[in-house]
């Protein structure tokens, strides 16, 4: 089997604990491993996008995955990934992966997120339905570093809260062909850990991820509680 060229940019995000330090160990060791540290945040971007845009900046790949640290990948999980894009002449992929959830209050909260997420947007409209392997919601995208750099990188997305949609949505205006698989347990994410996290994790992004209209929110609210 044939190793693949990868390297891991991962971004210290101006942290007060022992995650700079890990990470700088640890790069010591790992050559694949490049850190990023940030210790201000300039203004007109918010956390997550200026985050990526340094990680992009640092990179040397042609082929760009932007995730969290939380998210579990199985082993040849990218590799599946990279395969399923260019056999689809993709230049951006979205990867749905599983959500793990603990307890009544993350099944239920979780469950209406995804509901309304999929009321908000139409994934019927997506230009190439893939169903047997890979797709993602804002937790792992991949795209080819041509397209991200002639769609405007996450510069155009500096005050997005839902960069990760909003990302698939200028590379398609861009010209560029994008889908979406289902990975299943390829790409596994524990969302929120807890009744608060989830809390305020649902109510920073579920407004966002609905455009902020009120109308799909009420629309929402009243199929969920009916």
């Amino acid at each position: 089997m044939i190793t693949p060229e990868l390297e891991v940019i991962a971004v210290d995000d101006r942290s007060q604990d022992s995650t700079g330090r890990i990470l700088d160990e640890f790069a010591a060791v790992h050559p694949r491993l490049g850190v990023v540290h940030i210790t201000q945040l300039p203004a007109g971007w918010l956390g997550k996008p200026h985050a990526v845009q340094k990680a992009y900046e640092a990179s040397n790949g042609d082929w760009l995955l932007f995730t969290d640290a939380d998210v579990r990948f199985k082993p040849d999980a990218l590799r599946r990934a990279i395969a399923l894009a260019k056999a689809r002449n993709l230049e951006h992929l979205t990867l749905m992966g599983d959500v793990e959830m603990v307890g009544f209050w993350e099944t239920v909260l979780i469950t209406f997120f995804g509901m309304a997420f999929n009321i908000a947007i139409d994934p019927i409209a997506w230009p190439i339905p893939i169903h047997a392997l890979i797709s993602g919601l804002a937790r792992s995208n991949s795209s080819s570093a041509p397209a991200y750099e002639a769609s405007g990188t996450h510069r155009r997305l500096a005050m997005e809260v839902v960069d990760d949609m909003k990302l698939g949505k200028i590379v398609k205006q861009s010209g560029f062909r994008s889908g979406a698989g289902i990975a299943q347990d390829f790409v596994l994410v524990r969302w929120h850990a807890g009744l608060g996290n989830l809390i305020r994790g649902v109510t920073k992004n579920f407004f966002a991820g609905v455009g902020y209209s009120v109308a799909v929110v009420v629309i929402a609210v009243t199929v969920f509680c009916s």
